[in-house]
């Protein structure tokens, strides 16, 4: 699991490192410049190609000169620019343009007066290394313009760090402009803004660039966001024990499903049984019992008196429970999920129609159990907790909302965000051929059958996101983003786990 830092954090990360390994500023970015290059040349089609790089003044504009340097050291035909916002430079983008002098380098200076004379063609390299995550206000106006016509211009858009205009620790104000790159190559750790979808929308990829920081300095820093990868997902899995059977792996409980919506509740009762629950029992209309024995022997169906919908049910014998995907919000529907969220005496999964039926009745938020899971898309999200104005005021209303009622959000996203009380955890895997309808419910039976087999909550939501994207991601292998089903996610399950005991 990766840590995400503030502005004033890598800064403090970067000044233990200069301690620790005795080495200056200047290379620690000649370092991060080289890998940098490294990682930039598979964009770069030819060495006849233009590559405008454009470089503030600050040390992000320092990285930019030393990746022009060593640019054009390789042979690539490359146009340097200072973008003079400031009369003042750092001391080591001073050192930097100095080597290009003597190197004979050509820099062009861009100010106020001239910014409108860049030239760019569709077919031209850009990199951005104007601003970086040293940004805490708006851009000069003529930066802004000059920002515009990278957007319009159409090229292929290489942002160093952190596309210039964002800001690292708020959002920017309403109106300003930044750098929608193609590819952010973002040094050493994950940046909050890149995660975010009101920024994350406009760039295509970012790439994590090691360059060696203190791996003691960023250990001991503390946080309260974190980006999930493989490690931490290996990390929190539990593998199985030879001497182990059914029982030791839980009971679940799967509540969903209506006449006509059967299909939710299938696909997440097949999710539950392929992510490793012992036992798995399904409440969903008595006319979906036999879609259910002919789609999944393996679960079991629980008699009761409804034929088009779901109904009350004990829940002391069960380890886990999940509901809503698919139940609708018939008023014997509201009756029964208040029942179930009074009589639950552990943490459930509540999902899809269960929590919209909790943001018409309000008052049944506080009878949910302490640390239940809540996987709301954007608009159950937003029935839930009320608008935003931004993502990072969504980010303090959802961690207003669990802290008040001792839930756990899993806000689905790009980067869907896990958010406890404590902190933010996002999510690394997955792309957007999941985005169709079914997948939440693939989601839902995922966590739910973790929560059965003894993981705490917070856990069984981290590792059953991960799972779920990772799962997406094989599946693209075999299929495009256009095709990719809800059914496919479920059958790469057996391969996404695997990468968990591949240690």
């Amino acid at each position: 699991m990766m840590k995400i830092f503030d502005a004033e954090q890598l800064a403090k990360l970067d000044q233990l490192t200069l301690h620790s390994q005795h080495i200056s500023s200047w290379e620690l970015m000649e370092r991060a410049a080289k890998n940098a290059l490294h990682a930039s040349l598979p964009f770069l089609k030819s060495k006849q190609q233009n590559i405008h790089v454009f470089c503030g003044v600050g040390n992000n504009g320092g990285d930019g000169l030393a990746i022009a340097f060593h640019l054009i050291k390789h042979g690539y035909n490359v146009k340097v620019y200072k973008v003079e916002f400031s009369k003042s430079a750092s001391s080591d983008f001073q050192q930097n343009e100095k080597r290009l002098a003597e190197a004979e380098i050509l820099l062009h200076t861009i100010t106020i007066a001239n910014f409108n004379e860049v030239i760019i063609a569709e077919n031209d390299i850009l990199i951005d290394a104007i601003f970086g995550v040293g940004l805490n206000r708006r851009m000069p106006d003529f930066v802004e313009a000059l920002v515009a016509q990278f957007n319009k211009s159409k090229a292929f858009c290489i942002s160093i760090d952190l596309p210039s205009g964002l800001f690292l620790n708020e959002a920017i104000p309403h109106g300003a402009s930044f750098v929608k790159a193609d590819v952010c190559l973002t040094f050493q750790l994950p940046k909050l803004p890149l995660l975010l979808p009101e920024n994350g929308k406009y760039i295509q990829q970012f790439q994590i660039i090691p360059i060696g920081l203190a791996q003691e300095a960023i250990k001991n820093e503390e946080t309260q966001h974190y980006f999930v990868d493989a490690d931490f997902a290996k990390v929190l899995y539990k593998p199985r024990a030879k001497f182990s059977h059914k029982g030791t792996y839980g009971h679940a409980l799967l509540v969903g499903g209506q006449v006509g919506m059967l299909g939710s509740i299938l696909l997440a009762s097949k999710a539950a049984i392929k992510s490793g629950v012992g036992k798995l029992s399904v409440m969903l209309p008595n006319s979906g019992k036999t879609n259910l024995h002919t789609y999944l022997p393996e679960a079991m169906a629980i008699n009761h008196t409804e034929n088009n919908y779901i109904s009350f049910t004990e829940l002391t014998i069960y380890d886990s429970v999940g509901i809503g995907v698919g139940i609708g919000k018939s008023a014997a529907v509201v009756a029964a999920l208040a029942k179930f969220l009074v009589e639950a005496n552990r943490p459930i999964l509540l999902d899809a129609d269960a929590l919209n039926i909790i943001s018409e009745h309000k008052n049944l938020l506080k009878s949910i159990p302490k640390d239940s899971i809540l996987t709301p898309h954007p608009g159950e999200l937003k029935r839930l907790i009320g608008g935003w104005q931004n993502d990072f005021e969504k980010l303090t209303k959802i961690k207003s909302f669990v802290q008040k009622y001792n839930l756990i959000v899993v806000a689905k996203e790009a980067y869907t965000c896990i958010c406890s009380a404590k902190a933010f955890y996002f999510n690394s895997t997955g792309n957007p051929g999941m985005a169709k309808a079914g997948s939440g419910d693939v989601l839902s039976g995922i966590i739910t059958s973790l929560l059965a087999q003894n993981y705490t909550a917070l856990n069984a939501a981290i590792l059953g996101v991960f799972l779920h994207g990772l799962a997406g991601d094989f599946a693209l292998k075999n299929e495009s983003e256009a095709s990719l089903t809800a059914s496919d996610i479920v059958d790469s399950l057996g391969t996404a786990f695997s990468i968990l005991t591949d240690r």
